[in-house]
């Protein structure tokens, strides 16, 4: 597969579009790009839903010169809940691929309730300890996360997996959650955990040259959130 938003030289700038419309979406697309973006996230939950079909959006994705990624955070503006579905969710990020965008965003709670911290009771790796957000250990789940990654690979478009862990992990944790999650076979893994110290800024540097050597053939991107979060970004 010819990878349009995996595999890029870092560091990559991307600029972030939560806009109400489409028409003020590829307003803000064009002005991004010419201040120098170099791809662009795109938030479908922001966008009336009848705006999110295969066919209005091949006229985004046909206007932008830069690889698009759809995301459906289920999140309003100010973070709040939202009220789409799973199956709502999946069908406006299958809907974007099919109208061609790069890459999509595929949450690491997609098909498992919101609080997936209930399915790592019991697991073996050191990570579950902590009860990171958004990772499910159900292996329906997985099977179904992965059959929709495979979905998306048919169609062309590369895969992003995310997850806001909300927690602190160190680099043993997250070397291993991350090789947890590459069992899926996305192109991208993309963590969000919580950095409020400077110990935990330190451990946070050595993970990020750990995840460097461990896994150089794979795209990993993990910031944080938190006191220290902004260095990290």
């Amino acid at each position: 597969m010819e990878h349009k938003f995996a595999r890029q030289k870092a560091p990559l700038r991307i600029a972030v579009i939560k806009e109400k419309t489409l028409r003020a979406s590829m307003a803000s697309i064009r002005q991004a790009e010419i201040e120098g973006a170099q791809a662009i996230d795109l938030h479908l939950s922001q966008l009336p839903i009848s705006d999110v079909t295969t066919e209005k959006l091949r006229a985004v994705v046909a206007m932008s010169h830069k690889p698009i990624m759809a995301l459906q955070y289920n999140w309003d503006l100010c973070g709040g809940q939202l009220d789409f579905t799973d199956t709502a969710r999946v069908n406006q990020l299958l809907a974007a691929a099919a109208a061609g965008v790069a890459c999509v965003d595929v949450q690491g709670h997609t098909f498992s309730a919101q609080d997936t911290r209930d399915s790592l009771a019991g697991m073996h790796f050191s990570f579950a300890e902590k009860l990171p957000c958004e990772i499910t250990a159900d292996p329906k789940v997985i099977s179904q996360q992965t059959e929709l990654i495979q979905a998306f690979h048919n169609m062309g478009t590369d895969v992003l997996m995310s997850a806001h862990i909300g927690v602190n992990l160190n680099c043993k944790e997250m070397v291993e959650l991350v090789e947890f999650l590459l069992q899926r076979d996305m192109d991208i893994v993309k963590i969000v955990g919580i950095c409020d110290t400077d110990e935990q800024l330190a451990e946070y540097c050595k993970t990020v040259l750990t995840l460097k050597t461990t896994f150089p053939n794979k795209d990993i991107h993990y910031h944080c959130n938190g006191a220290k979060g902004p260095i990290t970004r």
